[in-house]
Formats: C-alpha cells, structure tokens, sequence
C-alpha cells in the first residue's frame, strides 16, 4: 500500500489499499486476485487482472494503471486509472469497490476521517492530510473502523456501502467508494481514482509517494 513522505521521516501511511467487485451472477464480493501481467516503471505500474462473474471463468479484463505526480515540495497523489472490460456475451452489472486503510503517521488510533460532497474522503491526523478522491458519479461511500468496512468485502453475502460513518475519530480510519456500471458485451467502463498527500506546515521536501509501486505486482489481497 506504501505511501510515504520524508517529511515524516518516510513513515508509510497506509496499512492496505485495494479493489473488489460483483457482478450480477455473484452471490458475494470478490477481491481482484487473478493477476495476468504486470508492468512496472519509474512512475507508472500498469496491473491487469483476468475475474470470473459468477460461473463465467474470464469474464472481466480488470487493468489498474497507477500514475505517481510530485505536485510539489509538501505534496503528491497517486492516480489510479481503472479500465474494466466485459468479455462474455451477456450484458454485466457491476459493483466496484474501492477500498482503503490508512494509517496515518504510523499509528491506527488517532485518524480522523470526513466525507465532504466533491466525491472526496479526508483523513488526518496533525499536519498529515490524505484525500482519497472518485472522480465521475458521485460514488456510494463507507466510513468506519478497522475492520467494519473490509468486513463488508470479504464475508459471504452481497453488501453495499452505505453513505455513513462521517464525521469519524479519533479512531484506526479505514473507507471505501463503490460504483456502480451495466456494461454491454465486450464494452468497456473506465474509473479514476486518487489519493493525495499534503503535509503542513513543513519546509520544503519533496514528497516520495508509492516507493512500493513494485510490490503492487506481487500483492494479492482477499
């Protein structure tokens, strides 16, 4: 999940970040897991997944490409662009889920958390602020302790986010976005997400975001 600046002496931020989904022939979500390639730059790691959708083996073509920006010497945000193509001949509708655990400056107990309506979820704690963004339709959204939401992903039943939990903290702040698409045979949805680092009032320092872009390729969360 790496997020890290040198302002907080390269503390990692956040403790998971990652992506789930269901479509209308799944009883339940699932995590992406089923990783088919892997391309990794200096600042761009391109991810693609191959899904089943129920009994439909490879039935959605999932492509993560990650963009790292140094906006400038106290900031940065990682973009994550979301390319899901349907594969079957039959028309999808499709849950996607967003999901995040921050652990700002190390420590899990004293975030806090609010949802405001530019589609934005901030999280602080001190002078660390980290913005988790959905840009598009407004996305449902969740806020929660640690492991509410995540529970909501991994358990056996299908569950919705429900627009809930803000204002939150202190407290282990974890969230989650999902969008919601009918995707026509071999059409394909396009998502951006990002998150943003601004720690103030520090000098100048540049800010070193996702140092682990390589590990990205070799994670597989449930």
């Amino acid at each position: 999940a790496n997020l890290m600046a040198p302002a907080t002496g390269n503390q990692d931020h956040m403790f998971q970040n990652w992506f789930w989904y269901r479509t209308n022939f799944d009883t339940r979500e699932y995590a992406l897991s089923n990783q088919t390639l892997a391309s990794i730059g200096a600042d761009q790691a391109l991810l693609r997944y191959l899904e089943p959708a129920g009994g439909i083996q490879d039935a959605l073509r999932i492509e993560l490409l990650y963009s790292i920006f140094g906006d400038n010497a106290n900031t940065g945000s990682v973009e994550v662009r979301v390319d899901v193509k349907n594969l079957t001949d039959k028309t999808l509708t499709l849950n996607f889920f967003h999901y995040f655990d921050a652990d700002i400056n190390g420590t899990a107990g004293s975030d806090r958390a609010e949802f405001n309506p530019a589609r934005t979820i901030h999280a602080w704690e001190g002078d660390t602020n980290i913005d988790f963004i959905s840009f598009g339709d407004p996305p449902a959204w969740q806020i929660g302790p640690f492991a509410t939401v995540r529970g909501l992903l991994t358990d056996t039943d299908v569950d919705n986010l429900n627009n809930s939990g803000s204002p939150f903290g202190p407290g282990d702040f974890t969230g989650a976005f999902q969008r919601t698409w009918t995707i026509d045979s071999q059409q394909t949805v396009t998502m951006l997400f990002a998150k943003s680092v601004n720690i103030v009032p520090e000098p100048a320092s540049l800010l070193v975001l996702a140092a682990g872009l390589g590990l990205l390729a070799r994670r597989r969360k449930r």
